[in-house]
């Protein structure tokens, strides 16, 4: 029956070669009369007990799989944010989770007061695949220091609104800070790990920072984790009681990046990324009016639009987006950024090209 039908894996309905687009509108609509009270409370609730230094979109979700969430009432969604571009290999990734499992009901906290089993497997993974000499875990999303005398840049400025530099830029940075002995460091918490299509957001000019932050989906979103590497040279000036972290280099957090890092090449996701985010500009761009959306910007699945504000506030636009079935979150009042996991397929993707599109182009002049 349908309900027996909604509750199984997409995977499992493609199989079934039951067509896509029936499946979506299915699980989309079958909850849609009942009551949205049970939402209701859950806001409630936060909003009495919470802090509100964010402004959500009036959706709970209760569990994801994918590229897709559901909300407590049933509804399925489409998620092209992604918890802020960090669920690269999709909710719940079977691999990542198992390998959770396994490592927490082992060993799932030391401290730096000690070594532990996975913190050596994981430095020389790490700085293997980004060829560099040395690592330092954290449990942060970025490290800086006003008193480092270095450059830090974001190759592509994530949020400030998914600005793309022209494409000497880091190349040009790596000359000058080459030239006056100055320290680059390179902030891809956001942009590193497939996003942009690349390995490494730098990677698209072929230039290598001195010190490279990764982090946001390191771990697979499942628990926070990032790393600093940079080579010998600057490390070394790194000794003991410089700098620390609780929980950096703890053995649950190194365990999944290690599996992460496998997902991302075993799945080929960078390639995905690439190819996904180069159809998903080109569509938007020949289907959006530029009268009301003059800028589609960005590199692989990092990618943004610009609303004409004479057509409305941004916020205002991803509350149609997600009743119509796609989430995501405006930057700013006239910016709307899309950031889904790098596993969407193109089913996925035509099918939110088309939701953005129907709601772009019902849109009116509000003066």
């Amino acid at each position: 029956n349908d309900k027996m039908l909604f509750r199984k894996p997409l995977h499992e309905l493609f199989q079934k070669k039951i067509n896509c687009e029936n499946v979506t509108t299915l699980t989309r609509t079958l909850f849609s009369k009942k009551s949205k009270k049970v939402t209701k409370e859950y806001i409630d609730t936060e909003k009495a007990h919470a802090a509100h230094i964010y402004e959500p979109l009036p959706v709970v979700i209760d569990r994801g799989e994918g590229c897709n969430v559901w909300d407590v009432e049933g509804k399925m969604y489409l998620d092209f944010l992604a918890g802020y571009a960090t669920l690269n290999t999709g909710h719940c990734h079977p691999k990542i989770v198992n390998k959770m499992k396994e490592q927490a009901s082992k060993l799932h906290h030391t401290c730096r007061a000690f070594y532990n089993s996975v913190l050596p497997s994981f430095s020389e993974c790490v700085t293997g695949m980004f060829n560099y000499e040395k690592v330092i875990p954290m449990n942060t999303e970025a490290l800086c220091n006003p008193n480092v005398c270095a450059f830090m840049v974001e190759p592509i400025q994530g949020e400030g609104g998914v600005n793309v530099p022209c494409d000497t830029y880091l190349s040009a940075v790596r000359k000058l800070c080459s030239e006056k002995n100055v320290l680059w460091i390179a902030d891809e918490v956001q942009t590193g790990l497939g996003r942009t299509g690349y390995l490494l957001a730098c990677d698209h000019e072929c230039v290598r920072p001195d010190l490279l932050i990764i982090g946001k989906g390191l771990a697979g979103g499942i628990v926070p984790m990032s790393a600093v590497l940079g080579n010998g040279e600057t490390m070394h000036l790194m000794t003991p009681g410089t700098h620390g972290s609780t929980f950096g280099g703890n053995p649950l957090a190194c365990s999944l990046a290690m599996t992460t890092l496998e997902v991302i090449k075993e799945e080929k996701l960078i390639e995905n990324a690439k190819n996904m985010g180069q159809k998903f500009r080109c569509e938007l761009q020949c289907r959006l009016p530029k009268d009301i959306v003059p800028i589609v910007r960005g590199r692989g699945l990092l990618n943004a639009i610009q609303i004409n504000p004479a057509y409305g506030n941004a916020l205002n636009i991803c509350m149609q987006l997600k009743d119509k079935g796609l989430l995501t979150k405006n930057m700013d009042s006239c910016t709307i950024r899309f950031t889904p996991p790098l596993t969407i397929d193109e089913c996925q993707l035509r099918e939110a090209i088309q939701i953005i599109s129907d709601v772009i182009h019902s849109l009116k002049p509000v003066c």
